[in-house]
């Protein structure tokens, strides 16, 4: 009786840690596919990618006091951690530089200065190129990150962007993506040479983010014009600041 009830319980525990590991997987490859429909758009208009981001964040809180520095200090004790101040923020980081792939990674903790009780937690991973050796990078390295990073499923982010050195009108490019997406235009702010545009993609598996009472977003849009440099188009879910 008791050796039945032994491999009943090791056969749930199997199943249990067999359908987290399989979620995590999922969710790291579903991190990417915003990339490839925003790599799918740079492709179709032979606009050259110049960089991608995919970030995963959670926000963790308690009814005591937290320290990032411990926080941070506890999954790297013997690495190099930086740290980093604001009027508002604190934040403490590590960062690690695949010089010969052209990809960083950073891990980071940050908590603002007037709550003490939350911090959010972040993975950051960025390149240059996009192709099937990133892909897998990005898939290995999520999957690592939620495991040993996160205590649930973090929100993912994504980013990309492509470069030009002709001039290209943002309402063009803002249609044509348009027409690519089946994307539905929420709110566009247009300013000297930089306009951004909130939208919401049908089909787009990501979070959504309320703007108002009645609508939420799903992806970003932005186009900004320099003599210098030509024209940058950055599309993200939403698009990823430096802050973080």
């Amino acid at each position: 009786m008791y050796r039945k009830k032994y491999v009943a319980f090791m056969a749930i525990v199997l199943f249990l840690f067999s359908f987290n590991l399989s979620n995590t997987e999922a969710k790291s490859t579903s991190s990417l596919e915003p990339l490839h429909l925003f790599q799918d758009f740079f492709n179709k208009e032979d606009l050259a990618v110049t960089e991608w981001q995919v970030m995963a964040r959670e926000q963790i809180i308690s009814t005591e006091a937290l320290s990032p520095k411990a926080f941070i200090y506890n999954l790297y004790p013997n690495a190099n951690i930086k740290k980093e101040t604001s009027e508002h923020s604190v934040k403490y980081f590590v960062e690690y530089v695949h010089k010969n792939k052209k990809v960083s990674e950073q891990i980071s903790v940050v908590q603002e200065k007037n709550n003490k009780g939350s911090i959010q937690l972040f993975y950051l991973i960025k390149g240059e190129e996009f192709g099937l050796w990133e892909e897998k990078f990005i898939k290995e390295n999520i999957f690592r990150a939620i495991s040993q990073y996160f205590t649930k499923n973090p929100s993912f982010f994504t980013c990309m962007e492509a470069q030009v050195d002709d001039i290209i009108k943002s309402n063009f490019v803002t249609e044509k993506f348009t027409q690519f997406t089946n994307m539905h235009t929420l709110k566009m702010l247009n300013e000297d040479n930089f306009t951004t545009v909130s939208g919401f993609i049908p089909n787009l598996q990501v979070e959504r983010i309320p703007i108002s009472d009645t609508e939420d977003m799903n992806v970003q849009l932005a186009v900004r014009h320099a003599a210098e440099t030509g024209t940058t188009i950055t599309i993200g879910t939403p698009i990823l600041t430096v802050e973080y």
